[in-house]
């Protein structure tokens, strides 16, 4: 969970900087760096969704425990049936085996004041929704969530929900796991404890 949420605090970071300095949006050679650059953070982030899947599946593994697989299991199978969740895990695909997709920046000025000039500049990053469908191998509930969106889809607010989602769910699980092994998890720390207080290392 370490790796994703700092990806996502990364890319977040590049977004900020990019929404914050009109420079970017008029500047072909300001607008191409960040873009690059949040191709990059945005690619990170998709592949550190991988990685958090496969550390909890390798915690089940490892603990063996037919409460906590059943546990997991029903919260798996709601997850599945997110949208948010399953397109973001196959946009993750798409990075790796066909392309980093289309991001593009649209731009909206509301005026505040009596001068023309003078207004609020408000940016999103979108995904052209024309070339996502391009690819031919969403799976069928990712390709229907693209067809019923706008033709611009908005990347900020996907990957804000699906960090909501994934965090919850990461959070319930290790409370989950830490409920069922309270009695280990005690007598390592008691083990701890000792261990520095006779040793007066601070690494324990």
């Amino acid at each position: 969970m370490y790796i994703l949420k700092k990806n996502y605090e990364i890319l977040f970071k590049v977004i900020e900087l990019y929404k914050s300095n009109p420079e970017y949006f008029f500047d072909n050679e300001k607008r191409g760096e960040f873009f690059n650059e949040f191709s990059r953070c945005l690619h990170n982030y998709l592949a550190s969704i991988s990685s958090l899947v496969d550390h909890i599946r390798v915690i089940r593994k490892q603990l063996n425990n037919l409460e906590l697989d059943e546990w997991s299991k029903l919260n798996l199978s709601e997850l599945k049936n997110n949208d948010i969740i399953v397109f973001l895990q196959n946009l993750r695909n798409y990075t790796q085996h066909y392309k980093l997709p289309l991001v593009k920046a649209t731009i909206s000025f509301t005026p505040d004041g009596s001068k023309a000039q003078e207004g609020t500049i408000d940016t999103n990053l979108v995904l052209s929704k024309v070339e996502l469908l391009k690819w031919d191998s969403w799976g069928a509930k990712s390709r229907k969530f693209i067809e019923n969106s706008e033709e611009n889809i908005d990347m900020e607010k996907l990957i804000v929900e699906y960090q909501e989602i994934i965090s919850k769910n990461y959070n319930e699980f290790i409370e989950k796991v830490r409920d069922l092994y309270s009695k280990q998890i005690k007598e390592f720390e008691d083990i701890k404890a000792e261990m520095k207080r006779k040793f007066h290392d601070t690494r324990y």
